[in-house]
């Protein structure tokens, strides 16, 4: 059984966890706005990834040998965890504030509820279907102010964006329905890694130049090393979080990388927002609030049946 962590502690890492989560979209911005190639970026740092996490998995014992049955779900893991998200980042990164891109990626738990509910493996209730209007309210006050823009200003890059929140909010409806019994944290952890890097290859081969990854410049390394050490210490802390105090707590980390990713985006390049993002950030919080006071209502009802 996992000791408890402190609640002090708790704390410091769960905001910990979300300012490098919110630090990352601006990483990502950095590297879009390099000279580097999509393909580039992305399978550079899969590589990164792999190496790391397959040392760590090493590390706490378990194996790297993953059974043909595993495949199929580390794929479609790898496709909703790190090839799509981070490709439609990387894409509209130049286009959209990070503070923009945070907000609309926080948009994901949204997404999840409503999957979960139209798939029927929640209960449908009063809080759950507030918290997806609010979502969508918050989505709205996002697009719509663009269809006033000359040309529909970022409209379009927006609702591109907006598969960020689709596909993250998918995985883990995904992951928690297909999750092969027998693979451990760890090994999901760097079997995704890995077979994202596996479905990157071929499209990063047919680029006809593969030894280009050695002539990326500074300008887009040191924001890829970034993003690579954020990543490694923030899953590291999501799975240590989950193992000691479960994941109602973690899901509050949703909050902190809403804020963190904004902020990141004012310091890092100097972005200000409209009345109506902020508007769009009170009705998110709301919205996640309400799923996460979902999340604990069944966490409890399920420690009073199993006290029961």
């Amino acid at each position: 059984m996992q000791p408890r962590l402190s609640s002090a502690k708790a704390l410091l890492s769960l905001v910990v966890m979300g300012v490098l989560w919110g630090l990352q979209f601006s990483m990502l911005k950095f590297a879009a706005l390099s000279e580097a190639g999509i393909i580039d970026i992305l399978m550079l740092m899969l590589v990164f990834l792999s190496l790391v996490y397959s040392a760590y998995v090493l590390y706490v014992g378990d194996s790297l040998r993953f059974p043909a049955s595993w495949i199929p779900f580390l794929l479609i893991t790898a496709l909703l965890g790190y090839v799509l998200p981070l490709g439609i980042t990387l894409l509209v990164a130049p286009y959209i504030a990070v503070g923009t891109i945070s907000l609309i990626a926080c948009l994901a738990p949204i997404v999840t509820v409503a999957l979960a509910l139209a798939f029927r493996t929640e209960q449908v209730s009063a809080s759950r279907v507030f918290a997806i209007v609010l979502g969508l309210v918050s989505t709205l006050l996002i697009l719509l102010p663009e269809l006033q823009l000359p040309g529909l200003g970022a409209l379009g890059w927006m609702v591109v964006a907006l598969g960020i929140a689709l596909v993250y909010g998918i995985e883990p409806v995904y992951v928690h329905a297909r999750w092969p019994a027998a693979m451990t944290s760890p090994q999901l952890i760097a079997g995704e890694a890995i077979a994202a890097a596996v479905l990157l290859l071929p499209f990063f081969l047919l680029q006809g130049n593969p030894l280009g990854l050695l002539s990326l410049g500074r300008d887009a390394l040191w924001p890829l090393a970034v993003y690579v050490l954020a990543g490694i210490v923030e899953t590291l802390l999501y799975f240590h979080l989950i193992r000691t105090t479960g994941g109602v707590f973690v899901s509050f980390g949703t909050f902190v990388s809403l804020f963190a990713g904004i902020a990141w985006g004012m310091l890092l390049f100097s972005e200000k927002h409209a009345m109506h993002v902020w508007l769009a950030v009170v009705f998110l919080i709301g919205a996640l609030f309400l799923c996460s006071r979902s999340q604990t209502r069944e966490a409890r009802a399920g420690d009073d049946g199993v006290a029961g």
